[in-house]
């Protein structure tokens, strides 16, 4: 579940923590329409494969990840707040090496 919730994280750009308590290994492929897909975000007229353009968020060719996650996982993805590791680099210089 750790791997899934990395790969949710990368596609909402934001940190998600599993706290489902699963542990295990488990196969699925969730079927979902991008986020930026879905809302026209990336322009140009991009769309994911199989993704219908301004389709209904509640059908399957419009599903978001939200939704896929909660119909075809049986998950819900909630939005809290929490601690976070951060790392901040104050300043940053290139010193010269010899080659």
């Amino acid at each position: 579940m750790t791997d899934l919730a990395d790969m949710l994280a990368n596609q909402i750009g934001t940190p998600l923590v599993d706290k489902t308590g699963l542990t295990g290994t488990f196969s699925f492929t969730p079927e979902f329409v991008p986020e930026r897909v879905a809302t026209g975000g990336l322009g140009g007229g991009l769309v994911a494969p199989g993704a219908v353009p301004g389709a209904n968020p509640n059908t399957l060719d419009g599903l978001t990840i939200f939704g896929a996650v909660q119909e075809q996982l049986g998950l819900r993805l909630e939005k809290k707040k929490g601690p976070l590791n951060v790392m901040v680099v104050d300043q940053v210089e290139k010193v010269p090496t010899e080659n």
